[in-house]
């Protein structure tokens, strides 16, 4: 192994994928936390018959068009709150 003064290969490698693991997990667990209250916001106009989308952001469609928009940020979203707390990146 190569040493780096006090610092093996091994523990560089280590302290590296400590610090992605991290920054990433911080990174996902922000991201879910600033958007939690979006899809039950959604739900709960859905089920209160006023519409989905904002007037001023996402103009355009019925209340399926958004809510088929908005798929795939509330599926990114739940994945990240998943692996946030079960605090595994393996996939």
């Amino acid at each position: 192994m190569q040493e780096c003064g006090d610092w093996s290969f091994d523990s560089l490698t280590t302290a590296y994928l400590y610090t992605y693991y991290l920054i990433w997990t911080l990174v996902a667990a922000a991201g879910a936390a600033k958007y939690c209250w979006l899809a039950p916001l959604m739900l709960t106009r859905l089920a209160g018959g006023t519409p989905v989308g904002s007037v001023s952001y996402d103009v355009g469609g019925d209340d399926t068009a958004v809510l088929r928009r908005r798929i795939g940020l509330f599926e990114h979203l739940s994945d990240w709150s998943t692996r946030t707390l079960a605090r595994t990146w393996a996939s």
